[in-house]
């Protein structure tokens, strides 16, 4: 089952979340729950001999304690963390230039989402303790990744300001029953290098390293461009 999201399309449905979290045992534990929750940032890191990480942070807009302890609600899948087999960066001039076989020799990428929501005194109102609406800011959507430094390409495209696409994609091992490998693509068809510094020497035995950074931009070149769009397969049937 793919599962495909997608970031920048101006979609105005706003989801939000709830969570319950209960500190202590089963038995005298005082339980937490949050309502109106929503994803302010998101960071996903791969690199080189550790799996394929995903970090989250969250606003609410209400806590209180309940008495509602929901684990025994909870469903387990059987599905195990992505360690994945494959991972690459593909960058082109071109969004239908980017192939799975043409990729950029990078040891770490990291893929950076802050939704900037507004949770200062200007979503609260007269009256009230806690937020009254959660509005997003100005999205900033960031690639990171470091190279060795076999080639200016980079600093030619920051140099230039030039428009490129990207791809990202993390694969792991063959699902049970199944031909398909579980995985993570996500594409960018608009980026622009922002930084890629002048490249670094750790040592008199090591090589010349660049730290390179692009924004995600959206794109606007038909009604349905988007800045992020993210594939997801696994076995689960709905996420």
């Amino acid at each position: 089952m793919t599962h495909t999201f997608t970031l920048g399309n101006f979609d105005t449905v706003t989801a939000s979340l709830s969570a319950n979290i209960r500190k202590g045992d089963s038995a005298s534990a005082k339980i937490f729950e949050y309502s109106g929750l929503r994803v302010n940032e998101f960071n996903l890191t791969g690199e080189l001999d550790s799996p394929l990480k995903v970090k989250c942070s969250m606003i609410g807009k209400d806590s209180s304690l309940t008495t509602n302890d929901i684990s025994a609600n909870l469903v387990s899948y059987a599905q195990t963390p992505l360690s994945f087999v494959n991972g690459r960066l593909s960058i082109e001039a071109a969004f239908a230039s980017l192939t799975s076989t043409s990729f950029w020799h990078v040891q770490s990428v990291e893929l950076t989402i802050n939704n900037n929501l507004k949770s200062d005194d200007t979503s609260r109102r007269i009256g009230s303790d806690t937020l009254n609406v959660l509005p997003a800011g100005v999205a900033n959507i960031e690639v990171a990744f470091k190279l060795r430094f076999d080639t200016s390409t980079a600093y030619n495209y920051m140099l230039a300001g030039t428009q490129i696409a990207g791809e990202i994609e993390f694969l792991g091992d063959t699902m049970t029953g199944s031909a398909v490998r579980q995985g993570v693509k996500v594409n960018f068809p608009k980026m622009v290098v922002t930084e890629a510094s002048d490249p670094e020497i750790g040592g008199p035995d090591e090589i010349l390293t660049q730290d390179v950074k692009a924004v995600v931009l959206r794109d606007i070149s038909s009604a349905t461009g988007y800045a992020i769009k993210a594939f997801v397969t696994n076995n689960v049937a709905s996420i």
